[in-house]
């Protein structure tokens, strides 16, 4: 533990210094490359100035290549010169503005050379190739891209004006070609005979190679044997690991059987409960059933009552009517009498309708008790229902705690086992792992000693390649002495032959040189049959190492997978477990939450309604999903139906003429704006964008590949990401 402290300790202070010196010394890099039509140019001498200082100065590499690495804040001119070309230059301003974090930034650029012309004349162009400044819309530097699109077309003027130069030298100068010809054969039959003679040199080289490769090749079999019987002694080995990892991993298996089973025994006590709660639901459900119809029974009775009222009533009602009718028709014959006598029926109506009231009243009365016992008697039940709920729940509580600390007592244990096991497999992985190690420090071993035998025999083969050079190099100056001295007669000969007869001895010599060459072919074909043979045992001595190192692969694939199998059988197990006791303990409070819930009938009837209203509020969201995915798809379809369909043709192959035709015939065609079409190849997608402002057209490309790689062009022209970015923004 202390010593992971240490390095995590070490690694932040390394850190921390790291950041400090970048930001102390950060720099621009410039890298460029120096090309003529396409092809690198090595050796250009490229010097950077800050004013008529000289700051840096290198020559351009592999593949065209320079690198220089500058002080923000300031201006440089660089300068690009080599023999038999133009000399050019182009301008870097280092200036960052204020807001601008200091860090170490890069750009790169092609500086485009051109070759003087043959006829010894020097051209010159006097303009900067390229301007690099920091571009506040990329946020980064770059060179300035409307610029570089001027010097080219520029540059490309210069460089027709010079093949014109050329192609009119070399026809001015076509009647030397015979004599030239002459000297080209004289000097060609010298480079085949020291062909000839490289290529004798070159057959008793690889001679020696092979037989110092013939050598490594028998040594190499012998190493490989070795580590053949390493293998198979780290392969026996790694069996009997796997064999006692497939008995840990069987354990396991079991173990996930028996949390399967337990699992299963929960789902069945789970589904008896459920069974015990529906029976006693029923038996609730019919209790309500039997408390609603003495419920109706009473409303039915009053129902009764109040129409009995109603009748009595309207039987008054008649009777009053129709008395009142009897003493209107006697009112003049015997008004006092009649006046007495409607007082009598006055206080005789009065008393009836007081007594029909109180018969009323006193029926009402009876029926309001009777309502009140029945909702007493089913108060009482319900309350007793709760009450006998809430006991069995506190019970079932109760047992399920017991169950809890049982089960936690029994993980402790398994989690105990568990540990145990974790550290005897981490013991023996780690014996395995010190027996892979000891036996890559010993084939290691083995590998240094071997590579310094070889280093030995090289050495003592060099030293004797050597001398044999040395002695060749003596016949050879011999041989070039004859040869001088034959060419020297031969030329004196050949002046006083007369054309006719001259051109039969170069007809001979072209003979000649042919057989030599011929010759000299033979030779090289057998020094590299001998270099293949070479070359063919020292793959057999490299295909012997990489089965070795196949063998050793697959032996640490096969430990790691069975580790692999054996953590996921524990995983499962595991899962099981927890999933059966989840499911357990789920199933125990979905009971007792029921038995709550089962105390009021009105809670159930609430329940129901909640579940069906969510049930209606789940289908219309799905209906507003599915209304949703139709509109996008009905929206996309019309967006792909008003695509236009791309251009054909490819704006890289035209010509300076066809491509402004191109151009201009793309801005009669869309209007001001950016117009995207988009191509899906089969390896590659294909984003096509004409930026057309101020009636002019401008293509831009981005050509995104399958397996990655990502390019773009303006108007057929190679450009960077950033760059394509802000000339389609707009």
């Amino acid at each position: 533990m202390k010593k992971i402290y240490f390095l995590a300790v070490l690694f932040l202070v390394l850190s921390a210094g790291e950041i400090f010196a970048q930001s102390e010394s950060s720099t621009l890099e410039i890298v460029g490359y120096t090309k003529q039509k396409g092809r690198a140019i090595k050796g250009a001498t490229v010097t950077v100035y800050d004013g008529a200082s000289v700051v840096d100065t290198k020559s351009s590499l592999g593949g065209g290549r320079f690198v220089f690495h500058l002080e923000f804040g300031k201006k440089y001119k660089v300068t690009v010169v080599k023999d038999g070309f133009i000399e050019l230059f182009f301008e870097i301003d280092g200036t960052l503005p204020g807001d601008e974090t200091l860090e170490n930034m890069t750009t790169d650029l092609d500086i485009k050379m051109i070759r003087q012309p043959l006829d010894g004349t020097k051209n010159t162009y006097d303009k900067s190739v390229a301007k690099v400044f920091y571009q506040d819309e990329l946020g980064e530097f770059d060179y300035d891209w409307d610029y570089d699109d001027q010097v080219t077309n520029e540059l490309r003027e210069v460089q027709k004006d010079i093949d014109t130069k050329d192609k009119l030298f070399k026809k001015q100068n076509k009647d030397k070609l015979e004599d030239l010809a002459k000297a080209e054969h004289d000097e060609a039959k010298a480079k085949e005979e020291s062909m000839r003679l490289a290529a004798e040199k070159e057959k008793s080289e690889s001679t020696a190679l092979l037989a110092a490769e013939n050598a490594k090749a028998e040594e190499a079999k012998r190493l490989a044997q070795e580590s053949k019987e390493k293998a198979e002694e780290a392969k026996r080995l790694a069996e009997a690991d796997r064999k006692q990892k497939e008995a840990e991993l069987n354990a396991l298996k079991a173990e996930e059987e028996a949390a399967k089973a337990e699992a299963e025994k929960a789902k069945k006590f789970a589904a008896d409960e459920q069974k015990k709660r529906e029976e006693e639901s029923m038996k609730l459900e019919a209790e309500r059933l039997k408390a609603e119809a003495a419920s109706k029974e009473l409303e039915e009775e009053v129902k009764k009552l109040a129409e009995e009222k109603k009748k009595t009533e309207d039987a008054a009602k008649a009777a009053k009517i129709a008395e009142e009718e009897k003493y209107r028709k006697a009112e003049d014959a015997k008004r006092l009498a009649e006046e007495t006598l409607r007082k009598e029926t006055e206080a005789k109506k009065l008393a009836e309708e007081q007594r029909l009231a109180e018969e009323a009243a006193e029926t009402a009365r009876i029926a309001e008790e009777e309502r009140l016992a029945i909702e007493a008697a089913k108060k009482k039940a319900e309350n007793d229902a709760r009450l006998k709920a809430e006991e069995e729940a506190k019970k079932k509580a109760e047992a399920a705690e017991a169950k809890k600390l049982e089960d936690a007592r029994i993980a402790k244990e398994e989690e105990a086992k568990r540990v145990a096991k974790e550290a005897e497999r981490k013991r023996i992985a780690d014996e395995a792992r010190q027996k892979e190690e000891d036996a890559a420090r010993a084939e290691a071993e083995v590998e240094r000693l071997a590579e310094m035998d070889r280093q030995k025999k090289a050495r003592a083969a060099r030293a004797e390649l050597k001398k044999k050079k040395k002695a060749l190099e003596e016949v050879a100056r011999a041989e070039v002495e004859a040869l001088k001295l034959a060419k020297i007669k031969a030329d004196e000969r050949a002046t006083a032959i007369q054309d006719s007869i001259r051109r039969d001895e170069i007809e001979k010599i072209k003979k000649a040189t042919e057989i030599t060459k011929q010759k000299a072919a033979e030779e090289k074909i057998k020094a590299a049959e001998a270099k293949a043979i070479a070359n063919a045992e020292k793959a057999k001595e490299e295909e012997a190492k990489r089965a070795a190192g196949e063998e050793e692969r697959k032996r640490k694939e096969e430990a790691r997978m069975l580790a692999k199998e054996q953590g996921e059988a524990r995983s499962r197990a595991n899962a099981e477990k927890e999933k059966a006791a989840e499911e357990k303990r789920i199933a125990e409070l979905k009971i007792i939450r029921e038995k709550v819930m089962a105390d009021s009938l009105l809670q159930v009837k609430l329940l129901e309604e909640k579940n069906r209203i969510a049930s209606e509020l789940e289908l219309q969201k799905k209906k507003d999903a599915i209304d949703k995915y139709k509109a996008e798809q009905a929206k996309q379809a019309k967006v792909i139906g008003q695509s236009s369909e791309p251009s054909q043709k490819d704006i890289t192959k035209m010509q300076d003429s066809e491509k402004k035709s191109y151009l201009s015939d793309l801005a009669s065609q869309h209007g001001e704006g950016n117009h995207v079409t988009t191509l899906n190849e089969a390896k590659r997608v294909v984003t096509i964008v004409i930026v057309v402002k101020d009636g002019k057209a401008t293509e831009f490309k981005w050509m995104k590949y399958n397996w990655g790689g990502n390019y773009f062009f303006k108007n057929g022209v190679s450009i960077t990401q950033g760059q394509y970015g802000t000339g389609t923004s707009g």
